[in-house]
């Protein structure tokens, strides 16, 4: 984790919308202070929906085989996390949550409290 890079990941199904317009600009802002920038956009990706297993809890890895394995290499290589999604019905897309549940290994640890993030040290 030497290179300062950046995550950014588009969570519009409008690649050239508002939300993919703002992204660029924060994605240009941060290659012009030393960054280099990974761009995922999750509606070109194949994401299937979490199985509710709970075997990444332990493993830290998910048993499926899809695009989220490049999503989580990124997540560990880079330093910050630019997110960027509209706004439906008072939350994130579909495509947006589903991410957050196939990285409930990856981001967190179960305790017998309250969990504990494993992505420490990122700037989301």
């Amino acid at each position: 984790m030497n290179k300062k890079s950046v995550l950014a990941i588009l969570g519009s199904p409008h690649r050239n919308g508002k939300t993919a317009a703002m992204m660029d600009i924060a994605i240009r802002r941060a290659e012009e202070n030393g960054y280099m920038v990974t761009k995922i956009n999750l509606y070109e990706k194949n994401i299937s929906f979490c199985t509710g297993c709970r075997s990444c809890i332990e493993t830290k890895i998910c048993t499926q085989k899809d695009d989220i394995q490049e999503i989580i290499k990124h997540l560990h290589e880079c330093q910050i996390v630019f997110l960027a999604a509209p706004v439906y019905w008072a939350n994130v897309p579909a495509i947006v949550k589903n991410l957050f549940d196939r990285l409930l290994g990856t981001a967190m640890e179960e305790t017998s409290t309250f969990p504990k993030p494993r992505l420490q040290g990122k700037n989301i």
